[in-house]
């Protein structure tokens, strides 16, 4: 770990529970205000769960496109993330070494296009959830 980092890290350290807390409130926005959007799929997440995200991670299926998506809330300012592209198995360093990758993962190359990492930041607000469901449901 690099010294800025982890100087930063024990900066934050006394709002380490505010944070948490502050992001399970932005984790139910974005489950409130995503729901029932047409072609969003929410994750699932076990309600006795005392999940820790840093990001909200939906699937953009159906009439919706994932990378339109993606570019709206850009142009917004709206970092969000593609984590999963391309597909381990589509990536340089998997096609080295022992694995044995096979030329086709049909489930993982649809996720591949589906996925997207929305932001978890404990300092937003609802207002900045609400804005992020807009965009989606429009796109």
């Amino acid at each position: 770990m690099h010294p800025l980092d982890a100087a930063m890290i024990i900066r934050e350290i006394p709002y380490y529970e505010m944070f948490q807390e502050n992001r399970a409130k932005v984790v139910g926005w974005h489950k409130e205000h995503l729901a029932g959007i047409s072609g969003v799929i929410l994750p699932a997440i076990r309600s006795s769960a005392n999940a820790i995200v840093r990001e909200y991670v939906v699937r953009i299926t159906g009439s919706k496109n994932r990378d339109e998506v993606y570019s709206h809330l850009m142009a917004e300012k709206i970092q969000c993330s593609l984590n999963f592209t391309p597909s381990f198995h589509k990536r340089k360093i998997s096609c080295k070494g022992n694995y044995a990758i096979r030329d086709s993962l049909s489930i993982a190359e649809q996720l591949d296009n589906e996925v997207i990492g929305l932001p978890v930041d404990p300092l937003m607000s609802e207002y900045d959830v609400e804005k992020i469901s807009r965009i989606i449901d429009q796109s």
